[in-house]
């Protein structure tokens, strides 16, 4: 399974509950508060409330430029690779953000997920953007779960949405770390 961000955090619970379902999680850049340490998890909280309560106000644009800040994205000066262009917000894509913010982030403030919950012979492989900010919760979080797993955080073409701006490479880099044999985890 590869779980980005929120999906990150989803598959991890998945992982918590039903270990047997999952054979490797790639998580990249988890949005799991409970996997910082008490200060970034305090920040993280404070930022993502902040976000919220943009979104409740002013509505999605608004928040949309909060969001990209808290995880480090400058929509306007993204490396991409090649043949990458911009990723306009049609109304589909407003839509699905527009569910995010309203019902997404907040599960992920409520969320009680902790690192002592993971499954000790589940297969995590955490994942970070090469260019993500090294201060940003996400990373924190994958980097605290790399840590508790006694494994290497692997890197991840681009940032937080690498997945977006290179999105061949980033498939590369999952069938390449999926295809490793076990012994290598």
């Amino acid at each position: 399974m590869l779980g980005l961000s929120l999906g990150a955090a989803i598959g991890l619970h998945l992982l918590t509950t039903y270990p047997q379902i999952v054979a490797d999680l790639v998580a990249h850049e988890p949005i799991a508060l409970g996997l910082l340490d008490p200060a970034d998890d305090a920040r993280a909280r404070r930022e993502l409330g902040e976000v919220i309560a943009t979104h409740r106000v002013a509505g999605w644009r608004a928040a949309a430029g909060k969001v990209a800040a808290v995880l480090g994205i400058n929509p306007r000066d993204q490396e991409t690779e090649p043949g990458i262009t911009a990723f306009p917000f049609d109304d589909r894509r407003a839509a699905n953000f527009e569910w995010f913010l309203g019902h997404d982030l907040g599960a992920a403030l409520d969320d009680d997920l902790v690192l002592g919950d993971l499954p000790a012979g589940a297969r995590i492989i955490p994942a970070v953007g090469e260019t993500s900010p090294r201060d940003g919760f996400d990373y924190l979080a994958a980097m605290r779960l790399a840590e508790h797993r006694g494994v290497p955080a692997e890197p991840f073409p681009g940032g937080h949405n690498g997945n977006l701006t290179h999105p061949k490479a980033f498939a590369e880099r999952v069938k390449k770390l999926l295809r490793r044999d076990d012994s290598t985890r």
